[in-house]
């Protein structure tokens, strides 16, 4: 996780990380050009990543490229689904945190079943 963390936070651009992460995810719906989306993707990973490895500590039992996959496509997820509802009445990283415990959940739960 720190390796994809030095990645992502090597290009940070300083105007969005004073920004909110309600502000970066409505920005992030807006955009349509790859590379903005890519910064913001980027500055809203570094902001969250204290909390990423708050929750990924207590999943031990994947492995750390698990946990990054998992980490990384749930933001996506979040970032798309938090930013498309009217009246969301919980913070980002509320609603991110939950969707990451579900999602290393759903990676533990993937990995007892044999026949998938």
């Amino acid at each position: 996780m720190f390796e994809t963390y030095k990645i992502m936070s090597a290009k940070l651009k300083p105007e969005l990380q004073e920004k909110e992460l309600e502000e970066l995810c409505e920005m992030y719906c807006r955009e349509t050009s790859a590379t903005k989306r890519n910064d913001i993707y980027r500055t809203m990973y570094c902001k969250l990543f204290p909390m990423m490895l708050s929750v990924q500590k207590n999943y031990p039992m994947l492995s750390n490229d698990q946990r990054v996959e998992v980490t990384m496509m749930i933001l996506i997820s979040t970032l798309r689904c938090y930013g498309n509802q009217k009246g969301t009445k919980s913070k980002f990283s509320t609603y991110y945190c939950t969707n990451l415990k579900n999602g290393m959940m759903t990676q533990i739960n993937s990995l007892h079943c044999n026949k998938r």
